[in-house]
Formats: C-alpha cells, sequence, structure tokens
C-alpha cells in the first residue's frame, strides 16, 4: 500500500494505493491517525481511486475513522470508489452513514 497526503485548507486528502484489506488496515490506521487528531483539520476524504478491494477489516476500520472523527466532530468522505467497493459498503449498508461522492473535487465540494 502507498498513501500520499496532501492538506488544502482545513481538509486532508489521503490518496490510497492498494487495498483496505488484510494487513493493508493496519497501515492506513496508523497513516491517518495523525490527521484525526490534528486540530488545523476538520475533515478527511479518502480518495479510493487506486482501490481495488475493500474486505471486512477495511470496513471496520472505516466504520473506526468515521466514529473517531464524529467524537472530535469532524467530516470523512470517501471519493473514486470503483463499483465493486462500492457494493460492498452498499450491501452493509455503511453507504448511508459514510458519505461518498464520485470525485475528489465534488468531495472537497461539500466541506467548502
Amino acid at each position: 500500500m502507498k498513501l500520499y497526503h496532501r492538506i488544502e485548507k482545513e481538509t486532508c486528502v489521503i490518496s490510497i494505493v492498494g487495498n483496505i484489506a488484510l494487513n493493508e488496515t493496519s497501515e492506513l490506521e496508523t497513516y491517518i491517525r495523525p490527521f484525526i487528531s490534528d486540530a488545523k483539520v476538520k475533515q478527511i476524504i479518502l480518495n479510493c481511486k487506486n482501490v481495488e478491494i475493500i474486505d471486512s477489516r477495511g470496513v471496520g476500520l472505516l466504520a473506526a475513522i468515521l466514529k473517531d472523527l464524529e467524537d472530535e466532530k469532524k467530516g470523512f468522505l470517501l471519493c473514486h470508489l470503483n463499483s465493486a467497493t462500492y457494493g460492498i459498503l452498499e450491501s452493509l449498508q455503511l453507504h448511508k452513514i459514510i458519505k461518498v461522492k464520485p470525485t475528489e473535487e465534488e468531495a472537497l465540494a461539500e466541506f467548502n
């Protein structure tokens, strides 16, 4: 897994290259934690354009990230999900609690 980020105003955009599955979930969790606690970051967008798979561990991590961000009164969005990864969220009804936007531009517009 490769992870990249940039800060736009108060939004941290994290781009993921790899899968949100198996042992890679711990790598994502370690990477994202400092941004959750950073007072300058008010929302986080995960750009999943290069994510092929989200497994049950990945779904659990996304739910935990959402809860932690809500506890901090921060926003959370996913963008660029492919049909398979969106289908997983949809089948678990998570698309109703985790906001998903088709593009990064639409995700950023949601917070501005």
